[in-house]
C-alpha cells in the first residue's frame, strides 16, 4: 500500500488573475444568446496583453466566433486588475502571520448588431482568500505590476508577544521549582 501526502499549494497572483479573468468572462457569455455568431474586439492596456490568447480562447470556447459576415460583435475591455492585501493578522497565538488577498477584476463589455448597440455594461470579479505574509514573495511576479501589492507590515506589539510569554513561562517555572523545594 503506498501513501502520498501532498499539502495544497497556494495558488500565484498571476494564476488567480487569470482563472478570475475566465470567469469575469463567463458572466459575459451568461448574457448572451448562444444562437448568434459573434465578432469579437479586445481592448487592453498594454500591461494586460499577455491576457489576449486567454480572452480569446475562453469566448471561442462558449460561443461561436467569426470574423467575417458578423451580425453581432462584442468589444471586450479588460479596465483594471486591482490586488491589495489588508492587514496581517495572526493565526492562533503562536501562528503563522496571515493577511487576506483580495483581487478585483473590472471589465467592460458592449454588444452591438450591424445597426446599432444592443447592450453593454460593467462586470466586476472579486477574489478574495487569506495567505502567509512569508509566502507574498513566492506569489508574486516581478515582471508583472499587476500581481504585486504593498505588502502589510507586522504590528509591532505581536513581535514582543511571544518573548514575553517565554519568559514569563520560564520565572514562574523557577519560582515554583524553589518555592515547593525550600516546603
Amino acid at each position: 500500500m503506498i501513501f502520498s501526502i501532498s499539502s495544497a499549494q497556494v495558488k500565484t497572483n498571476f494564476e488567480i488573475i487569470q482563472n478570475e479573468i475566465e470567469k469575469n468572462i463567463d458572466q459575459l457569455i451568461d448574457k448572451l444568446d448562444n444562437k448568434n455568431s459573434f465578432g469579437l474586439e479586445i481592448n487592453l492596456p498594454n500591461e494586460y496583453s499577455i491576457f489576449s490568447t486567454v480572452i480569446k480562447n475562453k469566448f471561442g470556447s462558449g460561443l461561436s466566433i467569426t470574423y467575417n459576415n458578423v451580425s453581432h460583435n462584442i468589444s471586450y475591455s479588460l479596465n483594471e486588475i486591482q490586488l491589495n492585501y489588508t492587514d496581517c493578522f495572526r493565526d492562533g497565538l503562536f501562528g503563522n502571520f496571515l493577511t487576506e488577498r483580495k483581487l478585483v477584476i473590472n471589465s467592460s463589455y458592449n454588444l452591438s448588431s450591424q445597426m446599432n448597440s444592443l447592450s453593454g455594461g460593467n462586470i466586476i470579479t472579486v477574489y478574495k482568500d487569506t495567505v502567509k505574509i512569508e509566502e507574498i514573495v513566492e506569489l508574486e511576479n516581478n515582471a508583472y505590476t499587476f500581481t504585486r501589492s504593498e505588502k502589510p507590515k507586522e504590528p509591532f506589539l505581536s513581535g514582543l508577544t511571544e518573548p514575553i510569554i517565554a519568559i514569563s513561562a520560564i520565572a514562574v517555572s523557577i519560582y515554583l521549582l524553589f518555592s515547593v523545594r525550600s516546603n
